[in-house]
């Protein structure tokens, strides 16, 4: 099976914008993705820099606890570039069978969220050429989700109020750091499982 992977339009931000367009396209995407087959209360939101951009996303403090953490880390990242790419993968959770086995997360679908930020102090463009933006970017995620279908079975695993939600907002052009390039090294080969 082939990976679905859907790309938004390329959002152009501050620094200060980022995190609270990202957590609103992600909550978006996750609104139409999670509530397959399942029944979840919705909660409307209004975006805090532009107040006239309004989404809807799931009224579950887990969840909303979940995203802010995971997108405060990829932006904190992901502002140390002039661009990037936010992602946000669906998993179907395979449980470990065996004694030695990990559950296996199988990528299910993919969105990537190009972002690039305006230059600091930018003073030429105006809030208003900033907000129409960014809503011709969400206009156009509204109609990627609506055009693209996609089984309820791949989404149906698991309680919206499962902690193992399955789902993961990162940074997909993150290289690794030096730290974590030596930890890989200081953990050894990678374990085989033996069953």
């Amino acid at each position: 099976m082939n990976l679905p992977v859907h790309t938004t339009d390329t959002l152009l931000l501050d620094h200060y914008q980022g995190e609270s367009i990202i957590d609103m396209f992600i909550h978006t995407i996750l609104f139409h993705r999670l509530t397959l087959g399942r029944t979840v209360k919705p909660k409307e939101m209004t975006n805090p820099i532009f107040d006239s951009l309004y989404y809807v996303k799931i009224a579950d403090e887990e969840v909303e606890e979940r995203v802010k953490e995971q997108v405060a880390h990829t932006m904190m990242t992901l502002k140390e570039r002039a661009s990037g790419t936010v992602s946000l993968v669906f998993y179907h959770i395979q449980p470990a069978s065996g004694w030695f086995r990990k559950e296996e997360k199988t990528e299910v679908e993919k969105w990537r969220i190009p972002v690039q930020w305006y230059e600091p102090y930018d003073r030429s463009v105006r809030h208003e050429a900033k907000e129409e933006r960014v809503r011709r970017a969400y206009e156009s995620l509204l109609r990627i989700l609506m055009s693209v279908t996609l089984e309820p079975v791949l989404f149906s695993q698991g309680s919206i109020h499962s902690p193992s939600l399955p789902f993961e907002v990162m940074d997909s052009d993150k290289k690794n750091s030096l730290k974590e390039i030596l930890q890989f090294i200081v953990s050894g080969p990678p374990k085989l499982g033996l069953f």
